[in-house]
């Protein structure tokens, strides 16, 4: 909600690079494609992110868009997923043990 737009495309640049496959991202942000975004843009409430344009960005760098929401309160939010898919290393044996004293 309070990072302008080229700052939210190097955070999803960099958010691309360091995801694995099939990892995910939910962010909220100010939606600037409504009235009430352009409205707290406007008295500097919020920055001005026009959702079409960092929805568009994520696609172009490689992300799926998942979910997308924004409600009549200006709660926007997105969930976008890198491609590919979750290969985890995790669930091996149990390496320690909890004991009483």
């Amino acid at each position: 909600n309070y990072k302008p737009l080229e700052v939210i495309f190097r955070y999803l640049e960099e958010l691309h690079t360091k995801l694995r496959s099939g990892g995910r991202i939910i962010f909220t942000y100010n939606d600037c494609d409504f009235g009430k975004g352009v409205s707290n843009a406007e008295r500097s409430f919020m920055c001005y992110t026009p959702g079409s344009r960092i929805r568009e960005y994520a696609t172009n760098l490689g992300f799926v868009v998942e979910y997308n929401q924004t409600d009549p309160a200006n709660a926007a939010w997105l969930e976008l997923r890198k491609t590919g898919e979750i290969k985890s290393l995790r669930g091996g044996q149990t390496l320690a043990k909890i004991m009483t004293k």
